[in-house]
């Protein structure tokens, strides 16, 4: 077991450790710092912890993550949402007008990045996207949506599962404004209440399920 000097629970400095190949600790939610700013997450099978208000531990953590991995993460401050420090894949994500912004070159499909808690016009102006695929989305602590899809003129596809949850959402606006060719739209349907299915009148194709809309 590798040892690093980062945080306990209480912010305190202590002797952390990096797990390899801790199956336990691979969890279905969505990593999120708690309230004394310490996270915890899984990358790579590697497990890290660390007090997120420390540049030292975050720069540590990024060091450690890249050295195992193929794809290059960086920290990012959000300007909206909780305003987190989260870790992002640069291969994925670009730092646009202060928000991160979905390479659409990079053909991967996205995930959130760690500890996030905004998707404020993550994919805005994709205009060269058309199918996207958010199956892998979890988006259980996203509290703003605004803009998310924002002038994706060609997109007609959106593949989500069972991850997209909105239920701490607070801000929302024109999610989906000028997505011209979604199924179903019209002008001013364009919040999270169509975040549904095709089948239900909304924009999403959900994973497993025989669409009857064509």
């Amino acid at each position: 077991m590798d040892k690093m000097n980062l945080f306990d629970r209480k912010g305190e400095s202590s002797e952390a450790s990096f797990e390899g190949n801790d199956k336990s600790s691979e969890a279905s939610s969505s990593p999120i710092q708690d309230e004394n700013g310490v996270l915890h997450f899984t990358s790579n099978g590697q497990t890290y912890s660390l007090n997120i208000n420390s540049k030292e531990e975050r720069e540590k953590v990024k060091e450690e993550v890249n050295a195992v991995s193929l794809a290059k993460y960086n920290w990012f401050r959000e300007t909206t949402g909780d305003k987190h420090w989260v870790l992002y894949n640069t291969e994925m994500y670009e730092v646009k007008d202060s928000y991160l912004h979905y390479k659409e070159s990079s053909d991967l499909a996205p995930v959130i990045p760690i500890n996030a808690t905004s998707c404020y016009s993550m994919f805005a102006h994709c205009e060269n996207l058309w199918t996207l695929d958010l199956s892998s989305f979890n988006t259980e602590n996203i509290k703003n949506f605004s803009y998310m899809f924002s002038g994706c003129e060609n997109l007609y596809h959106i593949d989500v599962s069972d991850k997209w949850n909105t239920d701490v959402a607070i801000t929302a606006d024109n999610v989906f404004e000028d997505c011209y060719r979604l199924p179903h739209y019209r002008d001013g349907r364009t919040g999270l209440e169509m975040c549904c299915s095709v089948n239900e009148g909304g924009y999403f194709h959900y994973v497993g399920e025989e669409n009857d809309y064509e």
